[in-house]
């Protein structure tokens, strides 16, 4: 819905003063005029001179223009009011106290130009509303002119009279100067704070210009306040409530408030048709359509009631009734000058033109609509639909971003936007991801989203996601109990073929072809049986079940003997099984179906080059060149030519001349390829090889390191290239190093070639047993390749033979593991002999000659002969080096005998000895312990005597009568000091550990000597001679 200000505040200002008659005071008395609003006088000159006469007040004037206007009567209205204008333009009679006519009739009061204002304003205002009204461009631009000189007129008066700003911010609303709108709103509003002269209807153009800037919750808010400074409006003031509350979301609110509106005012068109439009969003047509037939009965020329009928007749698919309404509704917003309610009337058109297919006509009322409002979404859907009909991707994708840019979450634009980034030159997969994921996150269960997803990650290569999105999009269709077309599961068979899901694979294969119709099918349920059919063999064919692929291609070619592809699969299985003849009858079939087929005639020269058929490869290939059309420079032919010529320089015998010429042909077409494909890295990878057969070896190393570097699809082979490369430069271990490195790099086993070239390093390094090892591992891969067992051969030969450093004779064990590497060679030569036919074509053709093989065979035996003599020799040596070894050995044991019988002996003399030792110790022990029983006997019989001798002593110093003390205590009577307590003597070493002199009888106590201490009492403590002190020498002499 659009929102008309000048409606609203009209509205407010007419709904303020609602009366029934109108008193005219007769000048000079108390008695009024009465005139009733319903019968105002047709001719305007009668009332204008009444008022006249009376000396009216200017409000009266205005009051009963407001009531002409109010009745549809604009032109009474305005020619009511001129006198006044013309009477303030007059100069006055008496210019020296009034400025004109009109305050010399009227007074110069400040009350009378408050009133004239208002009647400026009011005239503005009308004018403001005849340019909402008209249809022409020109008519609308002169009555805005003439609104804006009545408000420049009523700000000469007063400047800052919120009237005037008012009126003016609805002029430039009308005109669409939002910013200059809301600050004249700004102003006004400033003026009214404080108090509530004008301040609703300042408040209703804030909210109305916010409204129109699309800020809708400010607009609320000052609806809000509107109804806190007047809480009785008008009505109509709750469209812009409703307006603003559904444009938040807030559905409930917008409801109520046009449900309040049609309370009020049961004839508003506005609140029946914005009710309408909540109906229709909740599916409730019947109540729609119901309130759509009132406001349309109300006013049948309303545009926004026309166009939301045309919507409604547009999905019940009665578009003549859409079509009609559409063009009603067009005419109407002509007349209302709204851009907006113009744009949906040509929306509406396009949509219906649209729907007949129509697209030309639906394309120019689209654009239309654009133009008429760009703001609004819808025509930019359409106009995007109808540029893809016009195969006009880029403009279409420009319509739905311009969408996306007001509404980026509107999922079909999603979907569009992202299909059509896969579809412009260049390419946009990472903007196309990023549409349809988000698409996908909105709306999760459209498999459209998922479906569109799957199919930029496929092309991107990113098979697992791509997988897990189709897989999604299959989920989908089985939840909501659809079926799941046959493209969607071959899809997920291709993705899982290619991702090595083979099982799965073949059970989506499966499912594909119960889907497909049998006879009497249509065309295309035909074609998808015979490419399911097709892709199920290339499964089986991958899985290695080649018979069944095999029976399923000519199947397929039965039914259709024109299906090239099939005779392209049979030559490769032919090939795969070893059949090279079968393979080419296959693809010379497919060449007579088809002559000038590229791919039939590729295959053929690749089969002619395995037989290394050079000439006739060469011809295959130059027939793509020159029969196929639009494959002159075809790369893929001159790459191969460019190889063949590589191969003939080094494979034939020619003068260094023809060399030359061949490699300069091969350097010709590789440059080629180059000029066509400058990133091909098979191209430049010959160059670098035919550089290294010229002998410029930097060249062709800068070359194989900038593929090595720029390609991980050419890594590989310039790895291999620079291993050779510093083979030929004698630098063995530097190239197995690389080739080990490229093997590493390689998907699954390494390439059996690539091991036969580490096998050459290792034995141009002397590494024979790892060239021996790395041959084995090719010959398990490839056990029909003669040339690898020609190889082996050839390790074992030389492995048999005395190194050049070995000098002297070779052990046994040596050459009896040489005796069976030789009989080892010798049957896998016999083995070449015996060969299919075939594998010796094949080996022949890749220069093993049977002279070759011959003569290796004759080395062989004569190294064998040489060998059993050797090993005789060898054997003699062992036997003369066993007896000499044995008689040592014999040597060596009575040697080791006598040893054992002198340790045995010099044992029972150490035990002896110790026993010996042993017995004496505890012999001494049991002496010490007996002497140290009778010395504590003897200390305790000491102790009980002195122990009887204190007590007498201590009796006879008591006396008879008990008394204590005697002439011998000392004078201060303390008691004599008692006798030391007795030391217990130490064992003596001699005593403990026995001596010579153990036997003999012990000595006296020592006597008293000269100069000497005197002997201990028996009860004493027994002195070691280091306790005699100094003494002791005197001691000894008196011993």
């Amino acid at each position: 819905q659009t929102l008309r200000p000048s409606a609203l505040i009209q509205g407010w200002r007419s709904g303020a003063s609602v009366v029934m008659s109108i008193y005219i005071p007769v000048q000079g008395s108390e008695e009024s005029v009465e005139v009733h609003v319903d019968s105002l006088p047709e001719n305007i000159d009668d009332l204008s001179d009444i008022l006249q006469a009376e000396m009216a007040p200017l409000d009266l004037w205005l009051r009963f223009a407001v009531e002409y206007y109010n009745q549809g009567k604009a032109e009474h209205f305005e020619s009511l009011l001129r006198p006044l204008i013309e009477l303030y333009s007059t100069p006055p009679n008496n210019p020296r106290d009034y400025e004109n006519m009109l305050y010399e009739q009227f007074g110069a009061q400040d009350e009378i130009k408050v009133q004239f204002v208002a009647v400026v304003n009011a005239l503005a205002s009308c004018h403001v509303a005849l340019a909402s009204r008209a249809r022409d461009s020109k008519r609308r631009a002169v009555e805005f002119e003439r609104a804006k000189k009545y408000f420049e007129t009523a700000q000469q008066i007063d400047l800052l009279n919120s009237g005037t700003l008012v009126g003016e911010a609805v002029l430039l609303l009308q005109q669409g100067k939002l910013e200059s709108a809301s600050s004249k709103l700004e102003s006004a509003s400033a003026y009214c704070r404080g108090s509530n002269k004008l301040a609703a209807p300042v408040l209703l153009g804030r909210a109305c210009a916010k409204f129109q800037a699309g800020s809708y919750s400010e607009a609320q808010s000052l609806y809000r306040e509107v109804f806190m400074t007047n809480p009785s409006p008008p009505p109509a003031v709750r469209l812009g409530l409703a307006y603003s509350a559904a444009k938040l979301g807030n559905v409930s609110l917008a409801r109520k408030a046009l449900e309040r509106t049609l309370a009020l005012q049961p004839d508003s068109v506005e609140a029946l048709a914005g009710l309408a439009l909540l109906d229709e969003n909740e599916q409730r047509v019947p109540e729609a359509l119901e309130r759509l037939t009132a406001a349309y009965k109300l006013e049948p020329c309303h545009p926004s009631v026309l166009l939301q009928l045309s919507s409604h007749f547009f999905l019940r698919g009665e578009y003549d009734k859409a079509t009609a309404l559409a063009k009603r509704g067009y005419a109407a917003a002509e007349q209302s000058a709204s851009d907006g309610l113009k744009a949906e009337a040509c929306y509406s058109m396009g949509r219906v033109f649209h729907a007949k297919s129509d697209f030309s006509s639906a394309l120019q009322w689209y654009m239309q609509a654009t133009k008429l409002a760009p703001s609004l979404l819808p025509p930019y859907y359409g106009l995007g639909q109808m540029h893809l009909v016009n195969n006009d991707e880029r403009a279409a994708l420009d319509c739905f971003e311009k969408v996306l840019a007001s509404s980026p979450d509107n999922v079909d634009a999603l979907k569009l936007a992202g299909m059509l980034y896969t579809r412009i030159k260049p390419r946009r997969d990472e903007l196309a991801t990023q549409r349809l994921t988000r698409a996908t996150e909105l709306a999760p269960l459209d498999v459209v989203a998922w479906l569109e997803l799957a199919k930029v990650h496929e092309s991107a290569s990113s098979l697992s996601v791509a997988l897990k999105a189709y897989e999604k999009a299959a989920a989908l269709l089985k939840r909501a109990q659809k079926l799941v077309p046959v493209e969607l599961w071959n899809n997920l068979g291709v993705l899982r073929q290619r991702l090595g899901k083979l099982d799965s694979a073949e059970a989506a294969y499966s499912a594909a072809a119960r889907l497909c119709g049998g006879e009497g099918a249509s065309q295309l349920a035909e074609m998808q049986r015979v490419t399911v059919g097709y892709n199920t063999a290339r499964l089986w064919e991958q899985q290695g079940r080649l018979e069944q692929a095999t029976a399923k291609y000519v199947e397929l070619l039965q039914e259709h003997p024109n299906y090239v592809d099939c005779f392209l699969r049979l030559g490769a299985c032919e090939q795969a099984v070893g059949r090279p003849s079968g393979a080419l009858a296959w693809l010379k079939k497919g060449l007579e179906v088809d002559p000038v087929n590229a791919d039939l005639w590729c295959a053929l020269g690749r089969v002619h080059m395995e037989q290394r058929d050079w000439m006739r490869a060469d011809a295959c290939f130059k027939a793509v060149l020159e029969k196929c059309e639009g494959c002159r420079k075809d790369s893929y032919a001159m790459l191969s030519l460019a190889n063949i010529q590589l191969e003939l320089s080094a494979r034939e015998k020619h003068s260094s001349r023809q060399e030359n010429a061949l490699l300069d042909k091969a350097t010709e077409l590789y440059r080629a390829v180059l000029l066509q494909e400058p990133n091909n890295v098979f191209a430049a990878n010959g160059l670098g090889v035919v550089c290294a057969k010229k002998g410029r070896f930097a060249e062709a190393r800068s070359i194989f390191t900038s593929v090595r570097d720029a390609s991980v699809e050419g890594a590989d082979m310039a790895l291999a290239n620079l291993g050779q490369l510093h083979a030929l430069q004698r630098e063995p271990l530097a190239a197995v190093g690389l080739y080990q490195k490229a093997q590493r790099r390689a998907k699954g086993a390494p390439p059996a070639s690539l091991l036969a070239l580490e096998a050459r390093a290792h034995f141009d390094a002397g590494s024979l047993p790892e060239a021996r090892r790395v041959l084995s591992r090719a010959l398990r891969q490839r056990p029909t390749d003669l040339t690898t067992v020609y190889n082996l051969c050839v390790v074992l030969h030389r492995g048999a033979k005395p190194a050049r450093n070995e000098t002297g004779p070779r052990p046994l064990p040596t050459v009896q593991r040489a005796q069976a590497d030789v009989s080892l060679a010798a049957q896998l030569l016999r083995s070449i002999e015996e060969a299919a036919e075939p594998h010796r074509v094949a080996a022949a053709a890749a220069g093993l000659s049977s002279a070759r093989t011959e003569s290796l065979g004759s080395k062989v035996q004569k190294l064998a002969a040489a060998l059993e003599e050797e090993a005789a020799l060898a054997t003699r040596r062992a036997a003369e080096q066993a007896e000499q070894q044995r008689e040592a050995d014999e040597r060596i044991a009575a040697i080791a005998a006598e040893k054992r019988q002198r340790e045995e002996e010099a044992e029972e003399a150490r035990r002896a000895e110790e026993e010996r030792v042993a017995a004496l110790i505890r012999e001494n022990k049991a002496r010490l312990e007996a002497k140290q029983t009778k010395w504590r006997e003897e200390e305790a019989q000491a102790a009980e005597a002195a122990a009887r001798a204190k007590d007498r002593k201590r009796k006879r110093l008591a006396g008879p009568n008990g008394e204590g003390g005697s002439d011998s205590d000392s004078e201060d009577g303390a008691p004599a000091p008692a006798p030391p307590e007795e030391e217990e003597a130490p064992a003596n070493d001699d005593d403990l550990f026995g001596s010579d002199a153990s036997d003999a009888e012990p000595e006296a106590p020592t006597g008293e000597a000269e100069g000497g201490p005197p002997a201990a009492a028996p009860g004493g403590r027994l002195k070691k001679a280091s306790d005699a002190g100094e003494g002791g020498e005197g001691g000894a002499e008196g011993g």
